[in-house]
């Protein structure tokens, strides 16, 4: 059975802990469920955004202010029930005007587009309004494109899909990482193809006995 995305990477690499990886283009962030370290992250970096570890979707992510209004509450509605740490995060002005999702196949890019949170949002998943838009990347999100593209096809993720506001790495999801639709709609781009393109070169290359093994 060929399976893809490979489950050792998959398992090895969470979505909003793979970019530690790449640190020269991640947001000051904490991940743990240190009330005191979050409450100490937010006095540091002002306005937060604090999110479930393995969350996704947009689901569970909150915005705390400088004043820090609500943290309190919100720390203690989650860290008082279940396991699971919380992300906090420098909150990055600039996905207002734009968070861009940036495909990968097999380590190349696909395509890329943008996202524009709706109206009194600061989420921009397409779930919960987000408007999808052409984009085009800028330098330094070219060389993050590079530098996870090689980290992907070395570990057996064979589709990804980036999430980059401004020139820093938010998430790189593994589990979940739509957007050939939208890839297709806006450009005319043929997305599916390139992606069956490389399975089926996959499966020749295994047929011939010669296997890729993540690291």
């Amino acid at each position: 059975t060929l399976v893809l995305n490979h489950p050792m990477a998959v398992r090895n690499n969470p979505e909003k802990m793979l970019p530690f990886y790449f640190p020269q283009y991640t947001p000051p962030t904490v991940i743990t469920r240190d009330a005191d370290a979050i409450r100490e992250f937010h006095k540091t970096h002002g306005a937060v955004v604090i999110k479930p570890a393995f969350g996704y979707g947009g689901r569970g992510i909150f915005k705390i202010p400088e004043s820090g209004e609500n943290l309190e509450a919100l720390l203690e509605a989650e860290l008082t029930t279940g396991r699971e740490p919380l992300v906090a995060q420098k909150f990055l002005p600039d996905v207002k005007a734009e968070e861009k999702r940036i495909i990968l196949i097999d380590g190349q890019f696909a395509g890329a587009f943008g996202r524009i949170p709706a109206e009194n949002e600061i989420r921009s998943n397409m779930r919960v309004g987000g408007e999808v838009v052409a984009t085009e990347l800028t330098e330094t999100q070219q060389h993050i494109t590079e530098a996870v593209g090689q980290f992907a096809r070395e570990t057996g993720l064979m589709l990804v899909g980036l999430d980059v506001i401004g020139d820093y790495l938010i998430e790189v999801n593994v589990t979940s990482p739509t957007g050939l639709v939208q890839l297709k709609e806006l450009y005319g781009t043929t997305p599916e193809a390139d992606f069956w393109n490389v399975v089926e070169a996959i499966i020749a290359t295994r047929d011939s006995n010669v296997q890729r093994v993540p690291k």
